[in-house]
């Protein structure tokens, strides 16, 4: 396939290749950039205050977002014993009162603390 590229053979382009692509030392200037491109910088400011400043405010939003996390689940857990032991209290079944009061609405006051009948002539003694 590469026996004859271009009209060249494949003896007379590697004869070609030698010549052109002869080692060549890097120059000074090119080492030096080289150099100071591969050196770090340690210093007094190697850590910039706002890069400071941003990973402390990352830091507490993270926080906030897992002390919201976990007071949600907290939360969560504590209805869910909660709707257990309701349950367990009461066997099963739903109270009697709740069912009345989702047919007709609540009692204004409970039967036992009805505010007592005034007449006027009682007002007056």
């Amino acid at each position: 396939m590469w026996a004859n590229v271009g009209g060249l053979k494949r003896s007379q382009l590697e004869a070609w290749l030698e010549k052109a692509l002869v080692p060549v030392e890097p120059s000074p200037v090119f080492i030096r950039q080289l150099q100071a491109r591969l050196v770090t910088v340690r210093g007094d400011r190697v850590i910039s205050p706002w890069m400071v400043v941003l990973v402390v405010l990352t830091s507490l939003v993270l926080l906030a977002s897992w002390l919201n996390v976990a007071t949600r689940i907290l939360l969560g857990l504590l209805s869910l014993l909660g709707l257990i032991e309701r349950s367990r209290r009461e066997g099963g079944r739903p109270p009697r009162r709740r069912v009345r009061e989702a047919r007709r609405g609540p009692e204004p006051w409970p039967l036992n603390n009805r505010p007592a009948e005034h007449s006027p002539s009682d007002a007056e003694h």
